[in-house]
């Protein structure tokens, strides 16, 4: 688990300088103002300016903070206008809609609309009522891309996702959310999550907000793949305003598997505002920070880690089929939107539209996520794609063009394909960097009625975000760009 707190001490300056509005505090925001250029501010940077407002003087630097201030709030009201008519159209009828992560903070704490950027609202659903709210979303006004597949076959993007974006005429985003915890869904915990929700009564509105402790580890753990450091202001916000259950709270990290990362969190809440934690658990966390920082600074040796990545590099000859998930035939994930190309005797799936005469214009997919513009990345280790061909006076010639991406962490990557749980193609890449990959083989006179199951299996996923790649969040396997599959007289 690496650090999901920033170690740049500009953003340990600037958060100090937020959260003390003593001489300690305003100190330290005239230090950040020293070593900083108000034209060249990073992003974490600019979300906590918002909240430095008691620091401020009459000149040139303090003039650009209020204009950064005055943008949040003109943002976060847009946003908020376009939540509440979410929230009204899904609760008229009858859909439970509990408010959560930033807007959360809002209505759970008193925190000024201006001192708290958001980029979109997040609003969490049950997991049984998605088709509905997504049809009601529609019909105010919002869309998603994948509104079809939510309405007609929700498990597609459900059962690999934990909410998706919809945006209004005037492009605000409204996240519908079906499961509280990116990648942690567990049916027990979200039961009494919503057990927990109660009412808060904030701008003139009255709206359920999930509980403190649900809402104080959902800080904590939204930022546990990353770097950020807006989150700590967020978290004394709300310990600050809220009787925090500490039992309670670790009782809820504890079953959904946050209870190290907890306590992490804590020590480092405690190194800006010590009173903030009651001294058991002040104790507790420092105890186990101290573990957790000398093994990390061990563990993230690259050539250790690469070591740790050898055992996984082993291929098996067949994969066992039987116990994959299955999916109904009928499972449509072929759409039009999603860029196909036709060329004469040959069909480029990039899981898209109609199909040549021989090939059955559905595919079944597992352990993919959703299509993005040029084709998709696997989610987990091995990932299948079932299809069907009805020619059986040919064979068919299969290319198959993908990539995977790796780090200083992973350099070894080993690749492989199967059909029909049998290996027909493997690599052995060395940090390929996102290189294009190219494999052929031949299915025979395909059976009528069996269909045909490609897999494919990567030696480890990767969270890139883990690895200092890009800001994504995601188990990434193998990127699929496409298939192209073309018929021979045998």
């Amino acid at each position: 688990m690496k650090s999901f707190f920033s170690e740049d001490p500009l953003h340990k300056l600037l958060m100090r300088a937020a959260l003390d509005e003593g001489l300690r505090g305003r100190k330290s925001f005239q230090i950040w103002q020293a070593r900083v250029s108000l034209t060249d501010v990073d992003y974490p940077s600019q979300k906590i300016l918002s909240a430095v407002g008691h620091h401020l003087i009459e000149d040139d630097a303090s003039r650009e903070v209020i204009k950064i201030a005055k943008f949040t709030w003109l943002k976060s009201q847009m946003l908020l206008n376009a939540g509440f008519r979410a929230h009204e159209v899904l609760q008229k009828s009858g859909i439970p809609v509990a408010w959560i992560k930033g807007t959360a903070v809002l209505f759970r704490t008193a925190t000024q609309i201006a001192t708290r950027p958001m980029e979109d609202i997040d609003l969490l659903i049950p997991l049984n009522r998605v088709s509905e709210a997504t049809e009601l979303l529609n019909t105010a006004g919002f869309y998603s891309l994948a509104d079809k597949e939510l309405i007609q076959c929700p498990d597609l993007i459900t059962r690999n996702q934990h909410g998706i974006a919809f945006k209004d005429s005037s492009g605000a985003e409204v996240d519908l959310h079906w499961q509280a915890f990116k990648g942690i869904f567990c049916t027990p915990c979200e039961d009494a999550l919503w057990q927990r929700t109660s009412i808060a009564n904030r701008f003139g509105q009255k709206h359920y907000v999930i509980s403190a402790e649900d809402l104080l580890l959902h800080v904590i753990a939204s930022n546990k793949e990353g770097n950020d450091v807006y989150w700590v202001l967020d978290a004394v916000r709300i310990i600050d305003n809220n009787v925090i259950d500490f039992s309670l709270l670790f009782s809820i990290a504890r079953a959904r598997n946050l209870r190290k990362l907890c306590l992490v969190a804590l020590a480092i809440i405690s190194t800006f505002k010590p009173k903030a934690i009651p001294l058991k658990y002040r104790i507790r966390a420092s105890i186990v920070q101290k573990i957790y920082s000398v093994s990390r600074s061990v563990v993230s040796k690259s050539l250790i880690q690469n070591l740790f990545e050898l055992p996984k590099l082993r291929i098996p000859k067949y994969i066992n089929l039987s116990s994959t998930i299955k999916i109904a035939s009928t499972s449509e994930w072929v759409t039009k939107q999603q860029n196909i190309e036709l060329q004469k005797e040959q069909f480029t799936i990039f899981f898209g539209t109609e199909a040549q005469p021989w090939f059955r214009n559905s595919v079944a997919a597992t352990n993919w996520h959703q299509a993005e513009k040029s084709g998709n990345w696997s989610s987990a280790r091995i990932a299948h794609l079932d299809f069907s061909i009805h020619d059986q006076f040919f064979v068919f010639k299969v290319k198959v063009v993908y990539w995977v991406i790796s780090s200083k962490y992973v350099k070894l990557r080993r690749i492989g394909i199967f059909l029909n749980g049998r290996l027909i193609h493997r690599k052995l890449l060395y940090s390929p960097h996102g290189h294009l990959q190219e494999s052929e083989f031949v299915i025979s006179r395909p059976n009528l009625i069996d269909p045909i199951k490609l897999s494919f299996f990567v030696s480890s996923t990767i969270i890139p975000r883990d690895h200092l790649l890009n800001p994504d969040q995601r188990n990434l396997g193998v990127f699929l760009q496409k298939i192209v599959i073309s018929r021979h007289l045998s």
